[in-house]
């Protein structure tokens, strides 16, 4: 669904909050791997400096993980938010006053200015704040500055190998490729 490495392009990924949205821009001075990383710039302060991650709906249940690399500085305000099920929830990452109210945290946020991984289930989290849901259909994922907007003009940040992880099964057979360098299927 969702699966980039910003090696060429920022695929689906677009800015977020209208003027006070962030400036998207490959950046080929820094990569957590490969050549270049996604560079979310804020470009005025007092602006949403937000990110749409995904645009395209897509269901939790199916879609749990979400997994990234990124390199922040400690002044950093943004969070993840998701809009489901005709509501806005938020996923805390570096914010300090998301009024969205949280469903979950991304685990041990580093903020050192290098890069690190994180991966966080949406669908545990999502599952636990309503359990009563017939589904968790994602209209939006989104990082942004929520509520009181702190970041400075000037404040950026890096994202690589942003992912939406599906859950795979076995029951009805997994399809399996497999390529050969040698006709005996062996070399050496």
């Amino acid at each position: 669904l969702c699966n980039e490495d910003f090696e060429h392009s920022l695929g689906d990924i677009s800015s977020y909050g209208g003027s006070g949205g962030a400036d998207l821009s490959l950046d080929s001075t820094t990569a957590a791997s490969g050549k270049s990383s996604l560079k979310v710039y804020n470009r005025l302060t007092g602006g949403r400096f937000g990110v749409y991650l995904q645009k395209r709906p897509f269901d939790a249940g199916k879609y749990r993980i979400v997994s990234f690399d990124y390199k922040v500085p400690p002044r950093l305000r943004s969070d993840f938010a998701v809009y489901v099920n005709g509501d806005w929830k938020a996923i805390k990452f570096k914010d300090t006053d998301n009024n969205l109210g949280y469903i979950g945290t991304v685990p041990q946020v580093v903020d050192d200015n290098q890069w690190h991984h994180a991966e966080f289930n949406l669908y545990d989290m999502l599952r636990k704040d309503d359990p009563s849901a017939s589904s968790y259909i994602v209209r939006q994922l989104v990082m942004a500055d929520w509520n009181w907007t702190a970041n400075v003009k000037g404040q950026s940040y890096h994202l690589d190998n942003f992912q939406t992880i599906p859950v795979v099964s076995a029951q009805q057979g997994l399809p399996l490729a497999w390529q050969a360098l040698h006709i005996s299927g062996t070399f050496g």
